[in-house]
């Protein structure tokens, strides 16, 4: 049998011409079942799911191998996968319609809004984290964001720094997430607040507990209620660490055949697989702990900027979404806007 690895999502928007019709078995589509086909079988994955929208239609969804390997239960084009962080522009257009309701504004200041978040014994705040504002978290240019030794991004809600996070605050790993910007907020920034581009899972992951905030309402609460239900998502949710915890419908993931099993996110459980020890999914957050579907994915991008109705943002608000916010550290004609990379081409982004 082949080694399994993380069964993985994916989802493609492109134009594709002469085609209208979203018959999987479409003789014009018969390339990218070779294409998924493929794929599997070079990387040894057990399954994976494609979706393909032209125009704002659906014109292609399917599933490819298995979602359980032990059951030879297969992917269908309903089937959820951890989307990791795909998450973020779920986050992103929640925040924004937020400001398009004139319930938030894009130059709040993030630490006056989330202001009871303990630090650890004998630290300070870094004054310069009040600088911050909800349009650097949606851009990434906060400042706070964690990179290891070897320049790897890396993440406080997830060890090792979630380790020491514990040890801080004196807490069972892993850390609740007010220990984690607790201790952040202590943590020298980057870079000043809105001058470079440094990814960061955290700031999003910020971005969570603010919608909470302002809405009182749990965030995936939120999201679901005012994003995706209005829209025809109903499966959508917010996923666990523990296998014994998969949702109905959701795939099972897989490390190398030969891996090691690896120590638990979880204090006093056994060592297991990676995607099920390791990663502590639910710290991921408003950053990337969705699962979906590739439908649910394109299903929510066309409905973005309204290519399919309801649209969810105004015109004047997905503009400001996509500009330019032209750093220093840029790079012409590709930038990171609010939630997503956008790439300018001659006709249009």
């Amino acid at each position: 049998m082949p080694r399994p690895l993380l069964i993985f999502c994916a989802v493609l928007l492109v134009g594709i011409a002469s085609c209208t019709a979203s018959a999987q078995s479409d003789p014009s589509m018969a390339e990218f079942d070779r294409l998924m086909e493929g794929l599997l079988e070079k990387y040894e994955i057990p399954g994976g799911s494609l979706a393909i929208s032209r125009d704002g239609k659906l014109v292609y969804a399917k599933g490819f191998g298995f979602a359980d390997v032990e059951s030879k239960k297969r992917v269908d084009q309903d089937s959820l996968f951890r989307i990791a962080s795909l998450s973020k522009p779920f986050t992103a257009v929640a925040t924004l319609r937020l400001v398009q309701r004139n319930k938030l504004r894009l130059n709040d200041k993030v630490y006056e809004i989330l202001d009871d978040f303990p630090v650890p014994v004998g630290r300070v705040k870094n004054p310069e984290i009040f600088d911050i504002t909800i349009s650097d978290l949606l851009r990434h240019n906060s400042g706070q964001a964690v990179y290891n030794a070897s320049g790897i991004i890396s993440s406080p809600m997830q060890p090792p720094v979630s380790r020491e996070i514990s040890q801080l605050f004196g807490t069972p790993h892993p850390p609740a997430f007010k220990y984690v910007s607790g201790y952040m907020q202590t943590q020298p920034l980057l870079n000043p607040p809105g001058e470079n581009h440094k990814y960061s899972n955290y700031g999003y992951a910020l971005l969570g507990e603010v919608i909470q905030k302002i809405t009182d309402t749990p965030y995936e609460h939120h999201v679901r209620e005012k994003i995706l239900q209005p829209i025809g998502i109903t499966k959508m949710e917010l996923g666990k660490t523990r296998k014994s915890q998969r949702r109905p419908g959701e795939v099972t993931y897989y490390d190398l055949e030969d891996a090691a099993l690896r120590r638990s996110v979880f204090d006093g459980e056994p060592p297991g697989p990676f995607p099920y020890a390791a990663r502590h999914h639910e710290g991921w957050g408003a950053a990337g702990a969705w699962i979906a579907s590739p439908t649910d994915i394109v299903k929510f991008v066309n409905h973005v900027d309204g290519r399919r109705k309801p649209a969810i943002l105004a015109p004047r608000i997905i503009q400001k979404m996509v500009e330019d916010p032209k750093l220093p550290d840029g790079r012409p004609g590709f930038w990171y806007g609010m939630g997503w990379r956008i790439q300018k081409k001659k006709g249009g982004h």
